[in-house]
């Protein structure tokens, strides 16, 4: 209720009211991960944290910042246990960053700005703080910073030194493979993730299944992506090289296979799985870096686009690229015609891609209908 007293009258806060607990952390959720920015969360004493739990759970494996705040009851009344309370910061901590209980009311302003720090920090998630009834009834003064003055800057660059191993490898490379993730999408590196696998005309793997992400970190219509890394693929059957972008299930070491995995949370970085190199980067700063040494001079790369062939569920369509060539071909199978020509990207629905890496463009539409046939 102070809370709510406060929000009255306060117009620089907009204040969302729900009736259901699970539904508003859902929401706080999607809002965080849509943003990147930091959400709030208040909920309603231990019932409200109990029924948020559940989508707590997802808060965290998406890594969304947000501060999640409830009601306690009167810390002198907690040895009764009175209905309604509970050990909330107990309650909370298996899915957060950081939890505590406000004690004192002077110990607010720096407990807020602690927990807020905590869910920005790479690898971001939700924090919590149990905010007792008599410490929010009570009134003081706290000085209000800004929040520049606590920001500080994670875009990690990556080594030099390892980014020009990377590109040697992938360019030496005679069956490599780019596993995604997560981390992709927070750095916000879609574009340069694309500009790469196009560059070199890599297939593209996201996360396994069961192991899977929330964002959309390539599309999944683009001809290079391949759907879930599995363990046993036929295409593109094991990889001599794995370059893992920002997927924290993308560490997967093989014999004959050399792992390469670019992390922006350095905590999970080769956890499960020993890497033959790794980088703790910002994906955006990498892929932006990495662009230009695949492309420096004495570096051949293999291609703007694969070679690949693919066609509509129907059969009556099919859509043909050239390595070098940015826009794909439309032909109609049975005329054999040229239907239209498209640009990568824009591919519809389609079934069964066969890539073929490193062959040479074809010169012209009938070239493209003959190596059709």
């Amino acid at each position: 209720l102070p809370l709510m007293d406060a929000f009255a009258v306060e117009n620089d806060i907009r204040y969302i009211l729900g009736l259901q607990e699970a539904a508003l952390m859902a929401m706080a959720d999607g809002y965080a991960q849509a943003s990147g920015k930091l959400t709030v969360l208040n909920l309603h004493v231990a019932p409200g944290l109990g029924n948020a739990m559940g989508m707590l759970y997802d808060a965290q494996m998406a890594g969304s910042p947000i501060l999640v705040t409830a009601g306690q009851q009167d810390t002198e009344y907690l040895v009764e246990e009175p209905i309604l309370s509970a050990d909330l910061t107990s309650l909370a901590k298996p899915f957060v960053k950081f939890a505590a209980q406000v004690e004192r009311l002077k110990d607010l302003p720096v407990l807020v700005h602690r927990a807020a720090k905590t869910a920005l920090a790479p690898p971001t998630g939700p924090v919590f703080l149990s905010l007792p009834t008599n410490v929010l009834r009570e009134q003081a003064t706290a000085g209000i910073w800004d929040h520049s003055k606590f920001d500080v800057p994670m875009h990690i660059r990556p080594d030099k030194e390892s980014v020009e191993k990377t590109a040697r490898a992938l360019l030496e490379a005679k069956n490599p493979m780019i596993s995604i993730g997560d981390e992709l999408t927070w750095c916000r590196a879609g574009k340069e993730v694309v500009a790469l696998a196009e560059l070199l005309g890599i297939p593209v793997a996201g996360q396994y299944g069961p192991l899977g992400y929330w964002s959309r970190p390539f599309p999944t219509r683009h001809p290079l992506y391949i759907g879930p890394h599995l363990r046993d693929m036929r295409y593109p059957g094991k990889p001599d090289v794995l370059l893992n972008l920002g997927n924290r299930y993308g560490e997967r070491n093989a014999p004959g296979t050399t792992l390469i995995s670019v992390r922006l949370d350095p905590t999970s970085l080769s956890r499960s799985a020993p890497v033959d190199l790794g980088m703790v980067a910002d994906l955006k700063l990498a892929g932006e870096v990495a662009l230009p040494a695949l492309k420096m001079p004495g570096h051949d790369a293999i291609s703007s686009v694969a070679n690949w062939v693919t066609m509509t569920p129907d059969s009556k369509t099919v859509y043909v690229s050239n390595a070098g060539m940015r826009s794909v071909t439309a032909i109609d199978v049975p005329s054999m015609k040229v239907k239209a020509v498209v640009r990568v990207g824009e591919v519809p629905k389609r079934i069964n891609t066969l890539v073929i890496p490193g062959g040479s463009a074809a010169s012209s539409s009938s070239d493209r209908r003959a190596s059709l046939h």
